[in-house]
C-alpha cells in the first residue's frame, strides 16, 4: 500500500510539473504590415473582432502591439497610439505623438525627415507608454492624463522600439545603443558600434544583442559593457528578414540561415536556401530538436546541427512571420489567408480568410498569443 501511495505521488508531482510547463493559449492576436488588428478565438477558430488601419495613406506598415490585463496598446506610423479594451477591440483613448517643442533647442536637423514610429510596441511601465520617433525623441507619456513625463533627444532617426529591463530603457539609436533611467530619461550607458545598425535590440538572460549593418554580432551585459563581438563571414549586403533567439541560440538571415551560441558568439551552423532566386528565409520558430524555418515557399524542419529534417511545400507563397501556438504553426499567405500547421508539418488548414495585408509593403507580421 505504501508503495502505491508512493508511486501515485511521482506521477502526480510529475503531471504537476508538466502542467506547469505546458501552456494553453484562448486567444491570437495579429496585426499585418497592413497595420490592421485582429483577434481570434483559437478553439472556435472563429474572428473576435477586427480593428482596420484608421490612416491607410500614412499608417500602412508594420506596427507591434503590447497585451496587458485589461486592454492592448498599438503605435501606428504617424505617430497615433491607440488603446484598445482587449475583449472587444473597441477604442479606449487614443493619443497622438507630434515633435516636441524643444526640440529646435538641440538644433538637430529633421526638416527633410518625416514624423512618424517606426515599429514601436511601444512600452508600458505603471501607467506611462515609453517609445520612439523617426525626429530622434525617446518619450514617456503618462496614458491616463497625457502628460509627457520625460523626453531624450538625440540627432538619429530611431527605427525599433525601446526595450525595459529592471526599470532601464534600453534603445539602439543606430550608431549607439543607451541605456536611460525609466523614471528621468537621463542616461546611465552607452556604447558605440562598428556600423549603424537599424535593428531592434534584443535582451536575453540579462544580455543585450545586437547586429548591424555588415553582419557583425554583439553582445553586451545590462550596463552595456561588451562581452563579445562576432563578424559573420560570407554574409550578403542585404539586412536580414528576422533577428531572433530560440533558447540558446541566436537566429538570423534571408538567403542564409545563421546559428550563433549566445553565450559564447561562436557560429553553430549556417544555412544556404536552395531555392529560386527569388526564395528567401523569413521567419524561424522553436521545434522539437531544432526549429522550423519558413521560406516563401517551404516549412523546413531543421535539427540542432544545422541539417534539413524535412521539407513541406505550400500551396500558396507565404509572408510574414511563423509563430508556434497551441501544437500549431501559424503563418499568412500573400492571399490573406491565415493557416496553420500541426507540428509535425502534416496536417494543414486554413484558420482564417481574408486578412487584410499590403503586396507591395514590408514582408512582415507580429503575433502574439495568450
Amino acid at each position: 500500500m505504501k508503495k502505491y501511495i508512493f508511486l501515485l505521488l511521482i506521477i502526480t508531482l510529475v503531471s504537476c510539473k508538466s502542467n506547469k510547463t505546458e501552456k494553453f493559449y484562448k486567444t491570437l492576436y495579429l496585426t499585418t504590415n497592413n497595420a490592421d488588428l485582429y483577434a481570434f478565438d483559437i478553439q472556435k477558430k472563429a474572428l473576435k473582432w477586427h480593428q482596420p488601419n484608421f490612416n491607410p495613406e500614412v499608417s500602412s506598415d508594420l506596427s507591434y502591439f503590447t497585451v496587458k490585463e485589461n486592454f492592448i496598446i498599438k503605435s501606428y506610423r504617424d505617430g497615433s497610439i491607440i488603446r484598445f479594451d482587449k475583449a472587444t477591440g473597441k477604442i479606449l483613448n487614443k493619443f497622438q505623438d507630434k515633435e516636441d517643442e524643444t526640440q529646435f533647442f538641440y538644433g538637430y536637423d529633421f526638416n527633410e525627415v518625416a514624423f512618424l514610429h517606426f515599429y514601436q510596441y511601444p512600452q508600458l511601465y505603471e501607467d506611462n507608454v515609453i517609445f520612439g520617433n523617426s525626429h530622434g525623441e525617446i518619450k514617456s507619456i503618462n496614458t491616463e492624463n497625457e502628460t509627457q513625463n520625460w523626453i531624450y533627444i538625440q540627432p538619429q532617426i530611431i527605427y525599433s522600439s525601446p526595450k525595459i529591463v529592471d526599470k532601464i530603457v534600453y534603445a539602439n539609436l543606430n550608431y549607439t545603443i543607451v541605456a536611460l533611467d525609466i523614471k528621468t530619461g537621463n542616461k546611465l550607458y552607452s556604447t558605440t558600434l562598428d556600423k549603424p545598425s537599424p535593428n531592434e535590440i534584443i535582451i536575453d538572460d540579462n544580455s543585450v544583442y545586437i547586429l548591424d549593418e555588415d553582419y557583425t554580432l554583439y553582445c553586451y551585459d545590462l550596463k552595456l559593457q561588451l562581452q563579445w563581438k562576432t563578424p559573420i563571414q560570407n554574409s550578403t549586403t542585404s539586412f536580414p528578414n528576422f533577428f531572433t533567439i530560440i533558447e540558446n541560440h541566436i537566429y538570423f538571415g534571408m538567403k542564409t540561415l545563421y546559428c550563433v551560441d549566445k553565450k559564447s558568439g561562436k557560429m553553430q551552423w549556417e544555412l544556404i536556401s536552395n531555392g529560386t532566386e527569388t526564395e528567401e528565409i523569413l521567419s524561424v520558430a522553436k521545434a522539437a530538436n531544432g526549429i522550423i524555418a519558413m521560406t516563401n515557399k517551404q516549412l523546413i524542419k531543421i535539427n540542432n546541427k544545422g541539417k534539413r529534417v524535412f521539407n513541406k511545400d505550400i500551396s500558396e507563397n507565404l509572408s510574414g512571420s511563423l509563430f508556434k501556438s497551441n501544437g500549431w504553426y501559424y503563418y499568412l499567405t500573400t492571399n490573406g489567408n491565415l493557416k496553420r500547421i500541426s507540428n509535425d508539418l502534416q496536417t494543414e488548414e486554413l484558420f482564417y480568410k481574408g486578412i487584410a495585408t499590403l503586396p507591395d509593403g514590408i514582408d512582415n507580421s507580429y503575433f502574439y498569443a495568450e
